[in-house]
């Protein structure tokens, strides 16, 4: 048995209540994800959803829920699991959706079920503070063996929040390490690949022919990266200041074992080079095969 349901079905999802249908956020699963504001503490809207194949035959069931993540979710996102469809819910799990979006996240496991039953998953805005939305989206079932065998519950994503430094704290490109601006630390389940991706605004303002650089590697010390910006120079002391900004968006892919991994976001200038680095995305991506 292997059986996925996706919010937007109404042949599997019954909906209750007001919610947003949105692909604001990325890593969802199908065509789009519910997104239902919270209460801050009454459960006001479900989607619950029911299995369309029965049970096969008896063993252990595994349960999962894909989201799609951000700051704006909640860390306390409950699942309610009727392991035999009969009305009734057996368990809940809490879930963070602020992190791990766009992967399959196991909620848990049970032999309670007979052939012929059709479990169901509930999703709800439960407890849920008013300032965070909850995601309803992808939903997975499968038998413990398939999923042991082929499924691995993913990281998925995460990132590095917003920011900038102005280059007075950045160091000389010629240092023997470069300025580490921010990180993002990414926890592989097994070996496989991590993307690294960085895009954001570099500005030089002050004296003509000065200039910064941009780049990303997986060492916290040095000055050589793997993926590297182009320069960022002042041409002349004529020029506006908003024609000496320029876009960045660089990315590297690395081989990774199972365990935690470290990617850093590093940035140098040239001796009196003056204005700012930004960044409105520095993320990490594990994929567990090359496709």
């Amino acid at each position: 048995m292997l059986v996925e349901m996706d919010n937007d079905d109404t042949a599997v999802a019954n909906v209750s209540g007001d919610w947003i249908i949105s692909t604001k956020n990325l890593l969802y699963y199908g065509d789009n994800y519910f997104a239902a504001q919270g209460v801050g503490g009454a459960q006001t809207r479900t989607v619950t959803y029911q299995s369309p194949s029965e049970y096969e035959n008896d063993g252990t069931y595994c349960f999962y829920a894909s989201w799609s993540d951000g700051p704006g979710r909640p860390t306390n996102a409950r699942y309610r699991i009727d392991f035999d469809g009969n009305g009734t819910f057996d368990t809940s799990v809490t879930v963070n959706q602020t992190k791990n979006g766009g992967e399959w996240r196991r909620l848990t496991c049970s032999s309670a079920g007979s052939p012929g039953d059709r479990p169901k998953v509930e999703v709800s805005n439960y407890g849920v503070a008013t300032d965070k939305f909850v995601v309803a989206d992808g939903i997975r079932i499968t038998r413990e063996d398939v999923d042991r065998n082929g499924l691995i519950d993913e990281p998925g994503l995460d990132w590095a929040e917003k920011g900038e430094v102005n280059l007075s704290a950045v160091g000389q490109c010629d240092n023997p390490s470069w300025t580490n601006l921010t990180s993002v630390t990414i926890t592989a389940p097994a070996s496989g690949y991590v993307l690294v991706e960085a895009a954001g605004i570099a500005s030089n303002t002050v004296a003509s022919g000065q200039h910064s650089r941009v780049g990303i590697d997986d060492s916290s010390t040095g000055k050589s990266v793997e993926s590297l910006a182009p320069i960022f120079e002042k041409i002349s002391a004529e020029t506006a200041s908003y024609a000496n900004e320029g876009r960045y968006a660089i990315r590297n892919v690395y081989t990774a074992s199972a365990g935690s991994h470290t990617y850093y976001l590093k940035g140098c200038k040239s001796e009196f080079a003056g204005g700012r680095i930004l960044w409105d995305d520095f993320t990490a991506i594990f994929f567990p095969t090359r496709y």
